[in-house]
């Protein structure tokens, strides 16, 4: 933390009346107000349509109303700040297809019908900027290697993404050896082939550096070129493979829900027999009555 700055006190997520919580959004300021807390964050449930406790599309513009309202009340009276949110929730048995995220600072509302992840996408898309945090090293920035690797995956063509990132090795190598040994390596085009051949460790030997400080280069150049692509080949490997996988659990998920459907769409169909069937029993009874 800075020299003479102080930790805030916040609460990101947190309940009222609208949803499941047992205060108003008034008192909830009241209370965290009193409290002494610099920032409040308002995110009541959206659930299921079918579900009544909860913010609806067409309740969302007056609960931002009226969080707007308290949130200039609590800025005059506690000096807090006060942001509007929403948790968006999505309960089932299978676990896969059940989530729960807090989206802070929503202006526009998000429906959680179409499933959890289409919820995640919808939010994201609003105002929720996707930072790209390591998978390594959680809690910290992703590293240039990591970034590398996410291009590759991306790719159109995950083999033009590694020879393109051979091809970048020799060349920062190739300019670098150029200037350090100009003996050995008159031109750069020569120090990018020797380069070439040192990061994919063929090493036809041809042309090599004699000088100290080229030899050094050198060594980086097959210490670097060999951890890196290893880690590269590796990474894109693993993060293709975990493709294929969450693909594939998509592809299962999908066919769930489709034959899901299908079983609700026969029943509705039964039922809607049954009671036609009720009715003719009914006026079949009330003929031999009469």
């Amino acid at each position: 933390m800075a020299r003479g700055r102080k930790p805030l006190l916040a609460e990101l997520h947190a309940h009222t009346t609208w949803s499941d919580g047992v205060l108003t959004p008034a008192e909830l300021v009241d209370l965290y107000g009193r409290a002494g807390f610099d920032v409040l964050a308002i995110t009541d449930h959206v659930v299921r349509s079918e579900v009544a406790c909860h913010v609806r599309a067409e309740t969302y513009r007056d609960y931002l109303e009226q969080i707007d309202s308290e949130a200039e009340r609590a800025r005059v009276h506690y000096g807090m700040v006060v942001v509007p949110g929403l948790e968006l929730t999505v309960e089932n048995a299978d676990p896969r297809r059940a989530g729960h995220a807090v989206a802070v600072g929503l202006r526009e509302f998000v429906s959680v019908d179409a499933g959890a992840r289409p919820q995640g996408d919808s939010a994201r898309s609003l105002n929720i900027q996707d930072v790209p945090d390591s998978t390594i090293r959680p809690g910290m920035k992703m590293s240039f290697v990591e970034r590398r690797i996410r291009r590759i995956v991306n790719a159109r063509s995950v083999t033009l993404g590694l020879a393109v990132t051979f091809i970048g090795l020799a060349l920062v190598g190739g300019v670098i050896i150029r200037f350090v040994d100009k003996e050995n390596f008159p031109s750069v085009g020569l120090g990018i082939w020797w380069a070439l051949q040192t990061v994919t460790t063929v090493g036809y030997g041809d042309v090599v550096p004699t000088s100290v400080a080229g030899r050094t280069i050198g060594g980086l150049e097959m210490v670097i070129g060999i951890a890196f692509i290893s880690f590269v080949t590796a990474g894109v490997t693993s993060a293709l493979v975990q493709r294929a996988n969450q693909a594939a659990q998509e592809a299962d998920i999908a066919k769930q829900e489709e034959a899901e459907q299908r079983i609700l769409d026969e029943l509705g169909r039964t039922n809607q027999a049954l009671a036609d069937l009720g009715r003719r029993l009914e006026t079949i009874d009330s003929k031999l009555a009469g």
